[in-house]
């Protein structure tokens, strides 16, 4: 996209300030001399953000201005420098009647009210783009209004916890303030000083939250066990002609083995005699290998229409793993075997 002063003149001339509230002429005056904090032309993949790091120099206005070669729905935020959103994500509408026109390109452009400090802007576009994009401090002769201050929060209002597991607490926009926790239950769910919390026991309890500035915010905690479970799959529900298997619970024993317990279900029209070289392979929430219970041969002599409740055990000895996992947050991708099958 070529650059001209032209172009940057209307950019900058189109600024808004928070709220699609149009700048004062004195205003569109003060920034058509502002000088750029960030600069940059170039295409973009719709729906991949595009992002580039900015410095206040002094509280005040950052002002941001893009035009593109076509129309679309423009997504945008600021984060901190600790990665916090202090503004947006907002979308501007490729129906909003404040796109303008800077020649032969469509344009549009805001301004938001930020303390002093290192920025981060995020701009996803949902078509590919070529784009030209402008953002400055200007010297504005009167009195921005003071951005609104965003009381603390944190990113989740409630954490279920595995047994034996943790979580972090994590507060947003706390503005330096300190912070301070404390459970309702250290039984069920203890927190240290840094908010990461440690579940005990299964049952419940109350973090609470509180900032020297004044602020109270609560999160529950749900602790439950260190088991995997789903509801039991019935035959009718595999396709016909086909053979399943439901593990539908899993637990580590006192001596630490793994313990699966799963139903085999045979939808395929035949008796299902024995299995050659199965197989089940455990894997945790992030998608490593725990165990893989497997079998040479496994009988099984299940009618058609049938299931058959079996208790397979990983010994501790030969987990992939031996640490305890999350299990509540466990898979089995897949098992393997060859069924073998009679007509009567």
């Amino acid at each position: 996209m070529k650059k001209t002063s032209r172009v940057l003149a209307i950019l900058l001339a189109l600024a808004l300030i928070v709220g699609m509230v149009p700048l004062s002429t004195k205003d569109v005056s003060a920034a058509t001399d502002e000088s750029y904090m960030l600069e940059a032309s170039g295409a973009a993949t719709a729906g991949v953000p595009i992002e580039a790091t900015f410095t206040m120099q002094s509280s005040g206005v950052a002002q941001f201005a893009i035009a593109v070669a076509t129309q679309c729905n423009v997504t945008y935020s600021f984060r901190n420098s600790a990665g916090e959103t202090v503004y947006g994500p907002k979308t501007f509408l490729e129906s909003d009647s404040q796109w303008s026109s800077t020649g032969s390109y469509p344009a549009f452009a805001f301004a938001v009210n930020v303390p002093q400090g290192t920025y981060t802007i995020s701009v996803t576009f949902d078509v590919d783009q070529l784009a030209y994009a402008v953002l400055g401090q200007p010297d504005l002769t009167s009195t921005p209004t003071p951005a609104p201050k965003l009381a603390p929060s944190i990113d989740s209002k409630t954490l279920t916890i595995t047994k034996g597991f943790k979580d972090q607490i994590k507060i947003l926009n706390a503005g330096g303030a300190r912070i301070t926790y404390k459970s309702s239950n250290a039984k069920v769910a203890a927190v240290d000083s840094k908010g990461k919390v440690t579940a005990k026991k299964k049952g419940t309890a109350t973090i609470t939250v509180k900032t020297s500035t004044g602020f109270t915010i609560p999160c529950k905690v749900i602790v439950k066990d260190n088991v995997y479970t789903v509801r039991k799959v019935a035959v009718s529900a595999l396709p016909a002609g086909s053979f399943g298997v439901n593990v539908y619970k899993m637990s580590y024993d006192k001596k630490g083995n793994l313990v699966l317990r799963a139903r085999m279900l045979n939808n395929r029209g035949y008796k299902a005699k024995y299995l050659k070289n199965f197989k089940i392979t455990v894997k945790n929430g992030k998608g490593k290998k725990i165990g893989v219970y497997s079998a040479k041969k496994l009988t099984i002599n299940l009618k058609s229409g049938k299931s058959k409740a079996y208790t397979f055990k990983i010994k501790k000895s030969k987990l992939k793993i031996k640490k305890t996992q999350d299990l509540r947050n466990a898979s089995y991708p897949k098992s393997t075997g060859k069924y073998y099958y009679t007509y009567r």
